[in-house]
């Protein structure tokens, strides 16, 4: 059995430390605050995906993410 690949390894530790930020901002804002910061994860993947990996994303993937990020935050923003 081979060892695991080191970017494997490093996406776990990477996903590890994700979860227990996530944990530590959950414990000191609402989830309603925190969440939409959440959904910026869908723009920050998709500009490191481009950036890092040379992956292709044309202009509906890039409105779409930031259409939904900013659907989520026209929700948070807008008070009842």
């Amino acid at each position: 059995m081979r060892p695991p690949s080191p970017w494997v390894l490093l996406g776990l530790v990477v996903f590890g430390v994700s979860a227990v930020a996530w944990l530590a901002a959950l414990a000191r804002v609402p989830l309603s605050v925190a969440y939409p910061f959440n959904a910026l994860g869908y723009i920050v993947i998709l500009t490191a995906s481009v950036v890092l990996l040379h992956e292709r994303a044309n202009v509906l993937t890039w409105v779409g993410s930031l259409m939904v990020v900013s659907g989520l935050l026209i929700v948070v923003l807008t008070k009842p």
